[in-house]
């Protein structure tokens, strides 16, 4: 009975932007939380816009759960995911399918920006599973104050008025999306905060850049089916996924320069010279994918200025997920780890069990363990994150030497590199 009250009187803000925080939202109303959400549109160029491919974990959700399976939006389900090196040779041709539990989802690929549409009108409308159906309640100011009080944290908002909530969920890639609570302004609290804000600048300063770019399907010399995604690994240390993501566009996302080029701006001659040049550079790309679709694409896309998205995919882990002194400032997804970019969009997986598990535990435990639930939270994802950098250290490293060319020894590496994948891939089927 007591802890039905409390679940009862706990009231959650989630801060954050793109996929994320609307979803940490709709995860709180199902269990049946009260929850507010202050959302922040993503910035056009960052890892929040562009593709990507859900996981069967979470279509499921959003089709059981959320009972969503009318409102899919325009994207195409994978069954087949197939890498290629820079030379035509087959590294891996993975079997989705063959990877998901009887009853779970799809792989499903799609544009960043239906999903979260998708999500934000769900949040609007209520839900047919609780008794009441209410909606996430929409914060539209910022918040420019935050005070301890006997409910937990009394928020002040940019319009001068004032909530109290148990519990603040930060989601947002920007570390300093939610202010310290006016009683941590000291020595210890902003020195964390000072932690955190370098502990990111480095890992983006040492991050590559991705390119994303959407494009129209080639009329004819197309090589891939609708429900196939594929990856061209280059030994330069480069990389670039092809994803179908409706009827008549794929998504062509791929490593590029970091040396400003790219910057937006440019000049279109300029800014195709400088990718072209950089993926030609030390050995071509001989696989038609690349001669007779993507490249001719790219080059009509080009001066038409089709949409493109420039991002970096930092690798951090942060050591705390909860701030001092109360703990009611709760980190997660983005705003707690993030890992690099691939094929199959695994730190994003990461971020939506975050989400998940996060939910369920505060619906169903003692608030007094949230700081042990973060932290066995942290190892498993610290343990994800490192499946996903075997994956870069197989493609990106391991490839590269000079053993990778003998008969035997490649096949020993695409083994490794599909048994690297079906890791990775397995906490999310």
């Amino acid at each position: 009975m007591l802890r039905q009250q409390a679940k009862e009187a706990a009231k959650f803000l989630v801060v954050g932007e793109g996929i994320v925080a609307p979803l940490m939202a709709l995860c709180l109303r199902e269990q049946g939380l009260h929850t507010d959400l202050l959302f922040r549109k993503a910035e056009v160029q960052s890892r929040d816009a562009g593709s990507i491919i859900l996981p069967p974990s979470v279509t499921q959700f959003l089709t059981e759960d959320l009972n969503l399976s009318g409102a899919q939006p325009p994207g195409n389900i994978i069954s087949s995911y197939y890498s290629y090196d820079n030379r035509k040779s087959v590294l891996l041709n993975l079997n989705l399918e063959g990877l998901k539990h009887d009853e779970a989802g799809s792989f499903f690929c799609c544009q960043r920006s239906e999903i979260e549409k998708l999500l934000m009108r769900e949040c609007q409308r209520g839900s047919g599973y609780l008794e009441h159906g209410n909606p996430v309640s929409f914060i539209n100011d910022d918040i420019i104050r935050m005070d301890s009080s006997l409910e937990g944290v009394k928020t002040t908002f940019a319009n001068g008025q004032s909530r109290s909530y148990s519990h603040i969920i930060n989601c947002s890639r920007n570390m300093n999306a939610v202010p310290l609570l006016s009683t941590s302004v000291n020595d210890i609290c902003v020195d964390y905060r000072k932690e955190i804000n370098s502990i990111v600048s480095r890992a983006s300063d040492q991050s590559p850049l991705y390119l994303d770019w959407t494009l129209p399907l080639p009329s004819d010399n197309w090589e891939l089916q609708q429900d196939e995604v594929a990856e061209i690994v280059h030994r330069q240390s480069k990389k670039m996924y092809v994803r179908p993501v409706s009827a008549n566009q794929m998504c062509v996302t791929m490593t590029a320069p970091k040396h400003g080029t790219l910057a937006s701006g440019s000049k279109p001659a300029q800014h195709f010279n400088s990718l072209s040049g950089f993926w030609s550079a030390g050995e071509e790309i001989s696989h038609n994918l690349w001669k007779t679709a993507i490249l001719p694409a790219i080059t009509e896309a080009v001066p038409k200025d089709y949409k493109k998205v420039e991002y970096l995919t930092p690798t951090y882990c942060l050591k705390s997920w909860s701030e001092l002194p109360n703990n009611r400032i709760i980190r997660i997804g983005p705003a707690a780890h993030s890992t690099t970019t691939q094929a199959i969009d695994v730190g994003d997986a990461i971020d939506f069990q975050d989400c998940f598990g996060l939910s369920e535990f505060l619906a169903k435990n003692p608030i007094e363990e949230l700081v042990n639930y973060l932290n066995d939270r942290r190892e498993e994802v610290v343990d994800e994150m490192n499946q996903v950098a075997a994956l870069d250290d197989i493609t990106l490293k391991r490839r590269g030497k000079g053993t990778y060319a003998l008969t035997r020894n490649y096949h020993i590496w695409t083994k490794a590199y599909s048994r690297a994948w079906k890791r990775a891939l397995r906490p999310f089927c």
